[in-house]
């Protein structure tokens, strides 16, 4: 079963993020959580356009290379998984939440070292936040942590099979995390008890130092209540916290040049 689904998804991999990025969007426009105070066509082509260089540094090469790298620790049996002989739904499940684990500590630590958060406050001074968002990381951000992803991926033997599933997965979760919808109360209680949800993902970027150093999450909110990070005090307010970084008047409006070169001009507080 998880062999044929990662056949498909391979085969059909474009289609399969495509359709999962349009059905975030029509998500948006039938649940809105608020009125955003930009055109979507400037915001998208900055936004994008950042998308569009980290596809080519490391959303398509980091996958190829994370992939072949696999294929190497499992023939030659590399890593703790493949030391301890594990099932492959094991191995694969330990995998998503190692591979989350490592998201959030690379995470928190891009907002604990400053030259880390030169780089990632280009994500962070977005004004705005919808599914876009998830597509404002500057290229060094992407090659860094597909860098990371690559060391625990020979440390611990993740298959490729996992590298596969994973890959997708963090799409639709990247795209659902970003965008700008209402959930029904009950429904994003419940989710956010494991998932990262767009509510409780709105509170990391607020324009507060303090809330934005709280729900570092990827996937699981359970690194954040683990590591007592977790915060949800918005939701349980019922307000949308304004989003970006005060230190930054105007970066909302910036376009593609200047957030490919804010990491060398302006170093924000954090």
């Amino acid at each position: 079963m998880i062999y044929t689904l990662v056949e498909v998804i391979i085969e059909y991999y474009v289609f399969v993020v495509l359709g999962m990025f349009f059905a975030m969007v029509l998500l948006e426009l039938a649940i809105p959580a608020v009125e955003l105070d930009q055109s979507i066509t400037k915001r998208w082509y900055r936004n994008f356009g950042l998308g569009f260089l980290g596809v080519l540094v490391s959303r398509i090469a980091g996958p190829i290379l994370g992939g072949l790298l696999a294929l190497v620790v499992s023939q030659e049996d590399l890593g703790l998984f493949n030391y301890l002989a594990l099932p492959d739904i094991l191995a694969i499940l330990l995998s998503f939440l190692l591979l989350d684990l490592k998201s959030w500590c690379f995470h928190k630590l891009s907002h604990m070292y400053s030259w880390l958060w030169r780089i990632h406050q280009v994500h962070h001074c977005d004004t705005n936040f919808d599914v876009s968002t998830g597509f404002r990381f500057h290229p060094i951000e992407s090659v860094l942590g597909g860098i990371v992803s690559m060391i625990v991926i020979v440390a611990f033997g993740i298959m490729f099979e996992a590298i596969v599933l994973r890959g997708v997965y963090v799409y639709f979760v990247n795209f659902f995390t970003h965008a700008n919808v209402n959930l029904p109360d009950t429904l994003d209680r419940c989710l956010r008890s494991l998932f990262v949800t767009p509510a409780m993902h709105r509170i990391h970027h607020s324009c507060d130092v303090r809330d934005s150093n709280t729900n570092f999450g990827t996937v699981f909110s359970i690194w954040d209540r683990m590591f007592r990070t977790y915060s949800q005090k918005s939701i349980l307010n019922n307000t949308w916290v304004p989003v970006g970084i005060d230190d930054l008047p105007g970066s909302g409006r910036l376009g593609l040049w200047s957030l490919l070169v804010l990491p060398f001009r302006a170093k924000t507080a954090r």
